[in-house]
């Protein structure tokens, strides 16, 4: 049930975030809320990973897109054919997913929830 919760919790936080929520001090804590929520469930081992890792088939695509940049920062490819696609779209996210890949493809890519607060 805990695994839920938190994938609920980081689900719905990055819908609501989407490209970019406003205030930017909105958008700060929705960011820290997917962290939060992804540290938690990396926390509980593989059963938390995975459950993490199955949000790369959500219906939304920004849940995906933060789900393959965060694998992918992880050294985990499964979510290259995500962002490929989604980069495609040929909108602001689908620039941020190019982005993305360019960084990954460049080893550059850092996963975004290890981040340190600022």
């Amino acid at each position: 049930m805990k695994i839920q919760n938190l994938v609920q919790k980081f689900r719905q936080a990055a819908i609501e975030k989407g490209e970019f929520a406003e205030p930017a001090s909105k958008d700060h804590k929705l960011f820290d809320l997917m962290a939060g929520s992804w540290r938690e469930l990396f926390a509980l081992g593989e059963e938390g990973q995975e459950a993490f890792k199955e949000l790369l088939s959500d219906d939304s695509r920004f849940v995906r897109c933060w789900v393959a940049g965060q694998l992918l920062g992880l050294g985990d490819t499964s979510g290259v054919e995500v962002l490929e696609v989604d980069a495609a779209q040929g909108d602001i996210q689908a620039f941020n997913s190019e982005m993305t890949l360019g960084e990954w493809r460049k080893g550059r890519l850092s996963p975004p929830f290890l981040r340190e607060k600022e």
